[in-house]
């Protein structure tokens, strides 16, 4: 927000005023607007005013429709809204999280999956089995499904950054054995493992079912 408005005040008046960025500031900013201006010191003419115009108009229009196109989906979604709930409940899920899980998975994962681990693999959050004469020969997680991985990564990214989330507990404790790329994975599944036990039991999330049951399996 601070940024945006800056731009604007730019794209106005072609040059900013410590009093400007002091103005443009919201919510909680590390440095100070003296230190601000100091990067956004320079000015724009005339047809550098134009195009910044014109590109924030396109951004602010960009905006509206994602906002329209989730509205969309939230109506289409609207059967479906306690499943969307629950998911909410996950540390690190949010709406457009919840809605991308809900069309790849469905709202009763446990009717098309016998098992979160067989939903896991179908998703490609687990490592192959590729093994030959007691040789390990490769851990790599299998491709699965695109969609999904890509989105519980996302939100595996957010939930580790949560306070007080036994997600993030178990990130920082293990992200120095395993790599932090094979940590994410592994809070990834740890999130699609909950998902499925969320969903299956219709209840919202608890940490001290998730640390019991499901964390450090």
């Amino acid at each position: 927000m601070s940024g945006h408005n800056i731009l604007n005040v730019l794209a106005n008046k072609g040059s900013l005023s410590v009093q400007d960025v002091a103005e443009c500031l919201r919510g909680r900013v590390r440095r100070s607007p003296e230190e601000i201006h100091a990067a956004v010191s320079g000015s724009l003419n005339p047809h550098e005013q134009s195009l910044l115009s014109l590109l924030l108009l396109k951004y602010d229009s960009a905006n509206r429709d994602i906002d329209t196109i989730k509205s969309i989906l939230l109506d289409m979604a609207s059967p479906f809204q306690r499943a969307l709930d629950i998911m909410c409940s996950i540390p690190g899920i949010g709406t457009l999280s919840a809605l991308t899980i809900l069309a790849e998975i469905s709202a009763t994962p446990h009717m098309s999956f016998d098992s979160a681990a067989k939903l896991c693999s179908w998703a490609g959050l687990v490592p192959r089995n590729d093994e030959s004469a007691g040789k390990i020969k490769s851990k790599k997680i299998m491709p699965g499904n695109p969609f999904i991985k890509s989105v519980l990564c996302q939100a595996a990214w957010a939930s580790v950054k949560v306070r007080d989330n036994p997600l993030r507990d178990w990130f920082w404790s293990h992200r120095g054995k395993l790599g932090q790329k094979k940590a994410i994975i592994a809070v990834s599944r740890k999130i699609l493992t909950t998902i499925y036990a969320l969903l299956r039991d219709d209840a919202f999330f608890n940490p001290f079912f998730l640390a019991e049951r499901i964390l450090y399996r």
